[in-house]
């Protein structure tokens, strides 16, 4: 047994296509960073476009009220209760476009040091939004549930005293990893596990290394769990490290970020892995516990899949080659089915979208997702098992 373990660790680690595996590992997390720290860059000038685009929607909405109001006073003139109901929606038409006419200049002005303040201001403009919708007042797509939403993260960070994010992009090491772990990001780390597991079984064959690992005293079953148990240990060591390592450098360079930054739940109510009846959001240290079992299971998932197509397929390439087919069907399902499609409920990899899924999003909760990756994950290990013990290596079927 101890010689498996061993023959296995030298062939992980002086293994070339494993260093640069796991140095385009290396590569990609370098390639979200630039990406959110571009995205970061233009986000004021996006959202001085937005808030303008948004002033002058309102400016129209007041136009209309402005006419419905003449005409009132012109048909009915006695009708006073109308007539203020019309001056209230005017008001609050009104004071919403000078909110948002102040949120664009500070958009365009925008300093870190102003953070708090531009938080102050989105405060107070959302608690005005909000009392125009209780009231039915409309205001373009913006609905109760999801202003008060913003108005709890908000007043919680202000109560809190954690510094706010210059936008959602700013790359602080608690915002890095967070991203990290939700889709597509996540994908850099499945990808990483499946290349890293693709050659785990074909590569012995290609090599014509099995004739003396298959010799050994020890039973195939004892080999086949050596072989998942050092790549999973070393693969799960080698990615930690790596994203451990960026994590430090942005910390040093970038700051921590506060671990209580609220991560929002703004389009459904949270119902996954507890009832937490209306919290519409988690600080990003509750979210992280919640995500990574679905994170390590999804991974292990990805490794015992491209594991078993390495073993029945016993030639890399061609496993290399489904494991691209199982991303691009990945990747059209979720462009083309609704998340209310019944695809979801049994597709294991829906639990990469960790962000969506504790969000509620899908018909089966986090919980349902995690039972359901653990019973995929068993049955790709037994049957790779059996597979393998009935194989001959010689060309037949053991008897």
């Amino acid at each position: 047994m101890k010689n498996i373990l061993l023959y296995e660790n030298t062939r992980f680690w002086r293994s070339l296509k494993n260093i640069v595996v796991l140095l385009g590992y290396v590569g990609l997390l370098v390639g979200i960073i630039v990406y959110n720290t571009i995205q970061d860059n233009k986000y004021w000038r996006n959202q001085t476009s937005f808030y303008g685009h948004e002033r002058n929607a309102i400016n129209n909405i007041i136009s209309g009220v402005e006419g419905q109001a003449q005409i009132a006073k012109d048909n009915d003139p006695d009708d006073i209760e109308t007539h203020k109901e019309f001056e209230r929606q005017y008001d609050f038409y009104r004071w919403q476009y000078l909110y948002s006419y102040q949120q664009m200049c500070m958009a365009r002005h925008f300093h870190p040091e102003e953070a708090v303040e531009r938080l102050q201001l989105t405060l107070e403009r959302d608690r005005h939004m909000l009392q125009g919708l209780e009231k039915g007042y409309e205001l373009l797509d913006h609905t109760q549930e999801e202003v008060k939403q913003r108005i709890a993260i908000t007043e919680y960070i202000l109560d809190k005293g954690i510094t706010p994010l210059n936008s959602p992009h700013e790359m602080t090491a608690t915002n890095f990893l967070t991203q990290l772990l939700t889709y597509p990001w996540i994908l850099a780390i499945l990808i990483t596990i499946a290349l890293l597991s693709i050659d785990i079984f074909s590569g012995d064959a290609e090599g014509g290394a099995y004739k003396n690992l298959y010799s050994q005293p020890l039973s195939r079953g004892k080999i086949y769990a050596s072989k998942y148990l050092v790549r999973l240990f070393y693969s799960f060591i080698a990615i930690m490290g790596i994203t451990a390592l960026v994590f430090g450098l942005l910390a040093l360079f970038k700051g921590m970020g506060s671990v209580n930054y609220p991560i929002p739940f703004a389009e459904a109510s949270f119902h996954s892995l507890e009832n937490t009846g209306t919290l519409t959001f988690l600080p990003w240290s509750q979210y992280i516990l919640k995500a990574l079992p679905l994170v390590c299971l999804t991974a292990l998932f990805a490794m015992l899949l491209i594991g078993t197509a390495s073993l029945l397929l016993n030639n890399t390439g061609n496993a290399l080659n489904a494991s691209f087919c199982i991303l691009v069907l990945d990747f059209l399902a979720r462009t083309l089915f609704p998340a209310e499609s019944i695809f979801y409920m049994f597709w294991p990899l829906t639990a990469a979208n960790t962000y969506d899924l504790l969000q509620g999003t899908y018909r089966f909760s986090a919980l349902a997702y995690i039972i359901l990756l653990s019973l995929s994950v068993l049955i790709l290990y037994i049957g790779g098992a059996l597979v393998l013990r009935k194989r001959d290596l010689t060309g037949g079927v053991e008897s």
